[in-house]
C-alpha cells in the first residue's frame, strides 16, 4: 500500500513501475493507493491495462476508523518519496503491523525501520533498489517476519520517544533529580 498525495515528491511513480515489474512474480499481490492528488491519471495511465484492476484507488480517506480497517488489511507500506521530513504513514504502518519500505530521504524510517528486520531502506529516486526491496519483503518466506517485527519496533520508538520520559532522562542527567525518582511518576519536580 502506499498512503499520501499523489505529487511529484511522493514519487508514486516509482512505486507503480516497480509493482508493474514485480506483478508477474507476485499474482496474489496487489497494490493499494490511498490518496489524491493532481497525478492521480497520469499515474493511472502508467498501468497496462491488464493490471488495471489489481491497483486499487482508494482515494483521500478521513474516517480514521477506514483508515485503520485499510492498514489490517495490507502486509507493507511502501514510502518511495524524494522529500519526506516525518512520514505520519510510516508510525501507523509500523503501529498496525506491516511491513515498511522506504527512501533514505523520509525522516520517520530513520527512527522506525530497522533495515532488513521490519522493512527495507532503499536510496531515493532509484527504482532497481525499490524492485529488489519489494521482492525481498513480498517473499512468501520472509513477509511474516518483517511484519511480526514492526509493533516491536514500534514499541521501541514509543518509550524513546516519550516526552515525558525524555524530560526525566534529561533532568536525571543534568542532576535536578535523582536517578532513584527517575523513573518514578508520583514524585514532582522541586520535591
Amino acid at each position: 500500500m502506499y498512503g499520501g498525495r499523489l505529487v511529484d515528491v511522493k514519487r508514486v511513480d516509482l512505486l507503480i513501475d516497480a509493482f508493474v515489474s514485480l506483478a508477474p512474480d507476485r499474482p496474489n499481490w496487489d497494490l493499494l493507493i490511498i490518496g489524491d492528488g493532481p497525478l492521480r491519471e497520469p499515474l493511472r495511465n502508467r498501468i497496462p491495462i491488464e493490471l488495471q484492476g489489481r491497483v486499487i484507488w482508494k482515494g483521500f480517506v478521513e474516517e480514521p476508523t477506514m483508515l485503520a480497517d485499510l492498514y489490517r488489511c495490507c502486509d507493507v507500506l511502501v514510502l518511495p518519496s524524494d522529500v519526506e521530513p516525518w512520514g505520519i504513514v510510516i508510525t501507523e504502518a509500523a503501529a498496525a503491523g506491516l511491513a515498511i519500505i522506504a527512501s533514505d530521504k523520509v525522516g520517520a524510517a530513520y527512527d522506525l525501520v530497522q533495515d532488513g528486520v521490519n522493512g527495507i531502506l532503499f536510496p531515493a529516486s532509484q527504482s532497481a533498489p525499490l524492485l529488489d526491496a519489494l521482492l525481498k519483503v513480498t517473499d512468501d518466506y520472509k513477509i511474516e517476519r518483517f511484519r511480526s517485527a514492526s509493533p516491536q519496533r514500534f514499541r521501541q520508538w514509543r518509550a524513546m520517544a516519550d516526552p515525558i520520559q525524555g524530560v526525566r532522562r534529561a533532568l536525571t542527567f543534568a542532576g535536578v533529580i535523582g536517578r532513584e525518582s527517575a523513573g518514578s511518576q508520583t514524585r514532582a519536580i522541586g520535591d
